[in-house]
């Protein structure tokens, strides 16, 4: 029934909302460990997945920050595969946000 799918989304929903919750502390306890270390590139690969979770929730625009700052850090360390990377995943965020323009 219709009620059953409504509950059952949000119970997902729920589910959901708890999971990301987790692994974003698990994020910034990472990214706390790396920053301690001076280690630059682990600091990319972190934030890339709090940025990949901000995406998953929708929450673009938090995306695109930590995205952009990552393409910066990447830039400087000469991290090319991390570049290619984030480069997709700004064009992801732009798309998603309607400028196609800057997605391209």
């Amino acid at each position: 029934s219709i009620l059953l799918e409504k509950g059952a989304r949000a119970e997902s929903s729920a589910a959901s909302a708890v999971c990301y919750r987790k692994a974003l502390k698990i994020c910034s306890v990472r990214s706390e460990l790396a920053e301690r270390s001076n280690n630059r590139v682990a600091l990319l690969y972190i934030r890339d997945v709090e940025a990949d979770i901000r995406f998953q929730q929708g929450k673009f625009k938090a995306a695109l920050r930590i995205y952009q700052s990552n393409l910066r850090m990447a830039l400087e360390l000469k991290e090319n595969e991390r570049i290619g990377h984030t480069y997709g995943n700004l064009a992801n965020c732009y798309a998603e946000l309607g400028n196609v323009q800057k997605s391209l």
